[in-house]
Order: structure tokens, then sequence, then C-alpha cells
């Protein structure tokens, strides 16, 4: 559902208001930040958004605070987030991976969805305090990750009667995802 949530997230993310504009504005319940790979670089074109807890039948949870809320680093990896609700949130940066390299080829590595500082799940995650006397501050470092996908497993019938493998994907948040039986798609030999 998460993965289904990035690619929202991507689809209708819009570019993030500059610095100045938030600090001219007055808006002190904001977050900026600048978003760079583990070796410095600016990363541009990365969402950012909102994660908060929440307790759902006894049990603690993560969500998304607004489905809308999806902000775009600009072109030397900086973001804001003007106007935020007031209260402890986890910001979290979903990034671009290209699937081919430039010469064409699966791109194998790229970068994991990464949580302020530069922790790979929520719960290791620092949280920022939104208040009303200043503007927040969440540089985020992203983490590098392995993009190609082993898959194993008993292959079923899904709805239609496609057959399915469960596949097993780190991004950020583990969870099994049933694809489509691509086997020898998703290998990269």
């Amino acid at each position: 559902m998460l993965v289904l949530a990035a690619a929202v997230a991507l689809a209708g993310a819009q570019a993030a208001p500059p610095r100045a504009q938030i600090q001219s504005a007055g808006s002190r319940n904001a977050i900026v930040g600048r978003v760079t790979t583990p070796d410095g670089a600016p990363v541009a074109g990365a969402v950012v958004t909102l994660m908060e807890r929440a307790e759902y039948r006894g049990r603690q949870q993560w969500r998304f605070v607004d489905a809308r809320l999806q902000i775009v680093t600009d072109a030397d990896g900086h973001y804001a987030i003007p106007q935020a609700r007031l209260g402890e949130f986890y910001v979290v940066v979903i990034p671009h991976n290209p699937s081919r390299s430039a010469d064409g080829r699966p791109n194998r590595s790229g970068f994991a969805m990464t949580y302020f500082p530069s922790a790979r799940t929520a719960e290791t995650a620092t949280p920022v305090m939104v208040t009303v006397r200043e503007v927040q501050t969440a540089d985020i470092k992203l983490i590098a990750a392995p993009l190609a996908v082993r898959a194993s497993g008993p292959v079923r019938k899904g709805l239609g009667g496609k057959e399915l493998i469960p596949v097993l994907r780190d991004t950020g948040l583990t969870m099994l995802v049933w694809a489509a039986a691509v086997a020898p798609a998703l290998a990269f030999g």
C-alpha cells in the first residue's frame, strides 16, 4: 500500500516553495531542509512528505499525514513544507530511482525511502516538532539501497487467472507484495 502511495506521491507532487518565501511570509510552523546523497550531492526531484504515529485498535502504526502533501526537492535538493500542522512528525523522502542506467541496462542500485535524519524506518527516525515559534530544519541524507528484486515462493493464481509469485521488497518499510509471475524479467544476471 505504501508503494502505491509513493507512486501517487510522484504523480501529484508539487515544487518546493523557496526558503525565502516561507521566511518572508512569516510562517513559523514550517519544515525546511535539504536532501543529499551519502556523499553530499544534492538530490533533485525527490518527494518529501510527512508521516505520523497513530494508534489503531490498540496498536501503533505509521500513516501519511495527508496524501496531497508531496513536496518535490529543487535542483539543489532543498524543500520547504509551509503551514505544517502543529505537532510531532516524521519527515520522509521518497527518491526517484530510474529503472535503467545511462547505458540502458537495469539500474541495480539507488536510494531507499529515507526518514530524517538518515534512517531506514520510522521507528529509528528522529521526529520533528512543528511549533509556532520557529521554522524547523530537517536535512536528510539518503540511504543507498540495491534495486534488484529476488522472487521466490509458490506460484498462485490471482484475479483473472494470472500467475502470481510473492516478492519481498525493501523500500524503507518491509512488506510482502504480489507481483505477476515474470521471474526471468526480475532476475538481473
